[in-house]
């Protein structure tokens, strides 16, 4: 056993807050989920506009008193999301059965790597959700469920992940009666399409292209700057959100969400980070 002492710890700026050191750090981690929430509101600031006012309302400014934050993660994480309380699933009305059961769903999470992330920008995160419309809560079983993880593990988790070319164009698939609804940012119509066959393919699906659109923005470089200018706010320089960034993102882990389970299954996990995946690397 050595003797040698620790290092001592770094000694903190002379003009360290603690108070704007957690708000930074909150602030960033907190303005991601909402971003990702309200992904469909193009203007933040337009109040007449619901879902605009209430994107504006949950995002936490620079300038905030430690009230305004709390009130505002209150409004997302309570109000909105219901942390901390009973989950609550809401669900198309189509995606009902008979017995009035939810859908097991699946989600695939997505994230860009690591060395790709400018310093100081949260990294770029994405998921797409869909719905197993020939399974109920009774029929679903445990071999069912590695079914779709070992098809997930094959179609999405060669290498470092499937890539999602993601950027400021939207691609949607909305074919409601096989369990899609997906609204994804790409870079081009292919990348759009490619996601899109990726997905259907877990359950041997094949894309009927009459469900899906893609829509280009005629002047998106002024829509959504590479690189969005600082604005003042009272008096101060702040970062302007990015919206809408071109990069790449990749395929990370899967969940599959059944009526009754307090907490999803992670179905295959390329993190590390869930100890009781059915699959992972």
């Amino acid at each position: 056993m050595s003797d040698t002492p620790p290092p001592a710890p770094l000694a903190l700026p002379a003009d360290f807050s603690p108070w704007e050191h957690l708000q930074d750090t909150l602030r960033l981690a907190h303005n991601q989920q909402v971003q990702t929430e309200f992904i469909d509101v193009e203007v933040d600031n337009d109040l007449k506009a619901p879902r605009s006012s209430l994107k504006l309302a949950c995002l936490i400014q620079d300038n905030d008193s430690a009230m305004m934050v709390v009130i505002r993660l209150i409004l997302y994480h309570v109000v909105i999301k219901g942390f901390g309380l009973p989950e609550v699933y809401s669900v198309p009305i189509s995606t009902v059965n008979e017995g009035l059961r939810y859908k097991p769903q699946i989600h695939l999470q997505f994230r860009e790597n690591a060395r790709d992330i400018r310093d100081g920008v949260t990294p770029v995160e994405s998921q797409i959700k869909f719905r197993l419309m020939t399974e109920t809560t009774a029929t679903l079983s445990q071999a069912d469920s590695l079914k779709y993880a070992n098809k997930i593990k094959t179609i999405f988790g060669s290498g470092n992940g499937l890539a999602w070319a993601r950027g400021k164009d939207m691609f949607t698939y909305a074919d409601q009666v096989r369990g899609y609804n997906m609204q994804l940012l790409v870079q081009n119509e292919a990348a759009g399409r490619l996601i899109v066959e990726k997905v259907l393919s877990i359950q041997d699906h094949t894309p009927d292209w009459k469900f899906a659109n893609y829509k280009k923005n005629l002047e998106a470089t002024d829509a959504y700057p590479t690189s969005p200018p600082n604005k003042t706010i009272l008096g101060k320089s702040v970062r302007a959100f990015h919206l809408r960034p071109v990069t790449t993102i990749r395929f990370r882990t899967a969940f599959l969400h059944v009526e009754g389970l307090p907490k999803p299954v992670v179905l295959y996990d390329k993190t590390q980070h869930y100890k009781k995946s059915l699959l992972h690397d």
